[in-house]
Parts: C-alpha cells; structure tokens; sequence
C-alpha cells in the first residue's frame, strides 16, 4: 500500500533494491534480435535510450558510463531513487545521463520535452503498477519510440503464477491490518504466513507449486519483498495480453532477452500442438502453458524487419565472447559429454582461453572440442550468458572512451564505504555492468588509487573499518580478510584488467 498518498497505490516508503540487469544492456538486446531472426540497432553511432520506473538508477547509469556515445534518460517518480542515481551521477561526472522524477502519465502527456528513443527498457514494473499506468506506458512507448526502436518489459507471467496469486493477496491485506512503515507491515504478514502454514491451512498444502515462492518470500528482504507484494496494482498477466497491449504502440515481439530460448526445442507432441497455432501472440502463450512460465523478459520492436540469413551469419561471426566472472567461477553452464580428443582440447581448456583473452566465435568453432560447428558454438555461448558467466562483445565495442566507466567504478568504490549495497561495476568493453561483492567494490577502489600495492594485508587494514562496525574493545579478523582480499586479487584483478575496466 501506499504510505504517503502520492503513490496511487504504490509502496512508497522503501526504496527499491540495488541492482543491475544485464539484459536491459543496448548489445544485449540487440543480440537476442539477432538471434532471434530480426534485424538489430547500430551501436557504433549516438543513441538514445530511455529507462522506465528506474528505481535508484544502478543499470542506467552503469549504462550511461559504459555507453557514453549513447544518450541516457531515467525516470522514477520516487524522489528518494531519483536523488540516489543523481549523487553517483555527479560523482562520476556523466554528461550523458538525465534523471527525471514524473510519473508515468506525466511523460504519457508528453509534459517534459524528451527525445525519441532508439531503447526504451522497463524491468519489474508493468505488473506492479495499476492498469491506468500500464495503459500511461503504452502511451509513452507510442509518442516516444523511434520505428525500428527496441522495447524491452518484464512481467509475472501467467499461468506460471497462478498458484501464487492467493500468497500476494495474503500479504497485501494482512499488512495493510498493521501500523509501521511497509517493511514491518511485509515483515508481519509473512509472519502469519507462516502461522497458517504450521496450522495446516489447505492453501499451502494443497499447492505444491508454491515452493519457489515460498522459498523467495523467506529469503527476501524487506525493501524486495515490498516492491514484489505490497501494491495494489499487482497483477500478473498473460504474453498475449501484454503483446495486444503494446500494438497500440505497433510493437511486434521479436522474442526473449533470455537468449537461449531463440533455440528452444519441445519434445514432439508438443512441437506438434505449437504448430497447430498460427496467431503468434497465442503460440507464445501455449509456450508459457507448457513450461509453466511465471517470468517473462519480452523484447518488442516497432517495425521488425526480418533478417536473412547469410547476414545473421556475417553479425554474429566478429562477435567476441567475453568471460564476465573469474575463471574459477566460470563453465559452461552444462556437463560436457564428449571426452577430450588427441588434441587434449577439452572445455577446461576453452574457458582457460577465455580467461586470457575475449576470442571471436568463428575463432572458437576451429578450436578441435567444436568440430568447426559455429552452430554448436553459438549454443554454448548463449547458456553461458543466461548464466551470467559470459556476454557478447560486438566490434563495435572497440574505440569506446572507457574514461566514464572508470570513474563510476571509482565512484561506486567510495560509495561502497558507506553502504552495503553492491551496486556492481562496469566495462567499457562489454558495454555493461559486471557483478561485484561489497568486498571487490572495495578491493577494486583501492586497486584503482594504488595500483602498484598489491598487498592483501595492507588492502585488508584499510578496508576492514568499512566492512566491520567498531564494537569497543573489538579487534577485527585482519588475518580473515587479508585471505578474502588476496583472492579478490588473485581472480578477479585478471578478469577486470581483460574487460579495461582497471
């Protein structure tokens, strides 16, 4: 519910969480159009790009640094998100990036003076706002996107959520019976959740499909389990809905920025029934009924144009795959079946390489554990960005200015002194955010001021006030976190200097 008044029923006490998503990335959605068949934006000239419902700005502006040829907007209508992203805005001296506190009807009148847009992204906000903003979004997809112009939306999706619905109304209501901010009020009524359960209430009991979200609901921490649950608004929504919804802006969908479902197969009798449907919109939708789809991450375009093959081929073959997590933590994201050959060629051996270096996936399909398949190199290469272990490097990325990513990285370094939100950092390469603890946050800033002292110990002594509050008396485990500082060093260091963000 809404605290202040302001919020038409949005929970406005507490700010949203901070973190990135590497989808909403320009390269990233152009590579699902690509893959996905359809023609993409070029990215090696100016663009415009806007992000709807930005929450304290972390992707945007990570954008905006690691893009500055591009022009960034961001809107939220709290003004607490939009005084956060403007603090570390000016840290980082962008010029690139605009913040904007209006509401969605707001910009749907066309009451500021915008740009057209060649991006406009939105993430966990259209089925967490009341219909009345949905249609507001449309309206403001309709006036500002450019033909051609990409649209990126996520939403709980049906009938993946089904079960679930009940636990949202639970929460809403019975929050809604207790005093304090909508922190305590969520807090509480999970609390009752729990009391019904261990009364045998036949809800729970009759519904196996709500352990995923159960088990999010007792991980969740107040400011998430706010933003998921407490809003009036909320409702989650079939694909076909939300594609009629958006052809009022002639949107088409062009597929998933979850980009392995571009080769997504189904045994054969359900192939059979989605061959049997003809309107796109409602064969998507019978994909959703087949896999039980609660989440979406659509990507729309105004005008697709088809792309023909040979010219998918020549996009995607100067495409570099690019290693965005150390090397200890990278694979493949599946159990390689095939032995190593003579060659001693073997997955290891990839990643090892991947490690050293970004490499080209033509350049990959010769390596002997691909057999000269680019086919089977592209799939690999998709299940390891879905995992967040890899992204696609485009050669458009070369000659990028990476000064403005190196002082948001800065800048979220010495604002990790003072919060424990990690707000992730940037690559000039990659063109997107890169994951990072606290700890690497600190670790990098002090890497960054002094880059010939690589001294674990000395780095701990340094870091160890922000990480522990002083309790009288207390002596911090300097010895411990000399140990988590050499191995910030010893693996991530080398992944930060091969992605020039250091």
């Amino acid at each position: 519910m809404d605290a202040t008044g302001w919020g038409s029923g949005y929970a406005t006490d507490h700010a949203y969480t901070t973190k990135f998503y590497l989808e909403q990335g320009p390269d990233h959605l152009n590579t699902a159009c690509v893959l996905s068949g359809f023609e993409p934006l070029p990215l090696d000239r100016p663009f415009t790009y806007l992000e709807l419902g930005c929450g304290q700005g972390v992707t945007v502006t990570l954008l905006a640094a690691a893009n500055p040829h591009g022009r960034f907007y961001g809107n939220d209508f709290m003004p607490a998100h939009v005084a956060a992203a403007e603090q570390l805005i000016t840290a980082a001296r962008l010029d690139n990036l605009t913040m904007l506190e209006n509401s969605f009807e707001e910009l749907a009148r066309g009451q500021v003076d915008l740009p057209r847009f060649d991006f406009i992204t939105l993430h966990g906000v259209y089925t967490w706002v009341s219909r009345e903003n949905r249609r507001h979004i449309v309206d403001i997809i309709a006036r500002y996107l450019k033909p051609g112009g990409i649209v990126y939306v996520t939403y709980n999706a049906l009938p993946g959520w089904a079960p679930a619905q009940p636990l949202q109304r639970l929460l809403l209501s019975q929050s809604a019976l207790h005093a304090g901010d909508s922190g305590r009020r969520v807090l509480r009524a999970r609390d009752f959740v729990e009391d019904l359960i261990g009364a045998q209430a036949q809800y729970f009991a009759r519904n196996p499909g709500l352990g995923t979200a159960l088990e999010n609901l007792r991980g969740g921490d107040p400011a998430y389990l706010v933003h998921e649950h407490l809003h009036s608004g909320w409702e989650p929504v079939y694909h076909a809905d939300v594609a009629g919804d958006l052809q009022a802006a002639k949107l088409d969908h062009v597929g998933s920025a979850t980009l392995s479902t571009s080769s997504q197969t189904f045994p054969e009798a359900q192939q059979r029934l989605l061959d049997s449907v003809r309107d796109p919109a409602w064969r998507e939708t019978v994909k959703d009924f087949l896999l039980n789809t609660s989440f979406r991450k659509d990507v729309f375009v105004r005008g697709r144009r088809p792309m023909p093959a040979h010219r998918q081929a020549e996009w995607l073959r100067p495409q570099r795959l690019a290693l965005i997590v150390p090397r200890k933590q990278a694979s493949f994201g599946f159990e390689w079946g095939a032995t190593p050959g003579d060659d001693g060629d073997s997955p290891a051996a990839v990643l090892d390489a991947l490690a050293a270096r970004p490499h080209r996936l033509d350049e990959l399909a010769q390596r002997p554990l691909f057999g000269g398949s680019f086919e089977l190199v592209t799939g690999v290469a998709k299940l390891m960005t879905d995992a967040r272990v890899a992204t696609w490097v485009g050669p458009a990325r070369d000659g990028v200015d990476p000064a403005p990513a190196l002082r948001l990285n800065r800048a979220v370094a010495a604002q990790s002194r003072y919060t424990g939100d990690a707000l992730g950092l940037v690559s000039p390469l990659t063109g997107n955010g890169i994951r990072a603890s606290r700890l690497e946050c600190l670790v990098y800033g002090e890497l960054a001021e002094r880059p010939q002292v690589l001294d674990p110990q000395a780095i701990a002594a340094r870091v160890a006030s922000c990480l522990h509050d002083p309790q009288p008396g207390a002596t911090p485990d300097l010895a411990a976190l000399a140990g988590e500082v050499a191995h910030v060093v010893a693996h991530s260091l080398p992944m930060w200097r091969g992605l020039s963000m250091i």
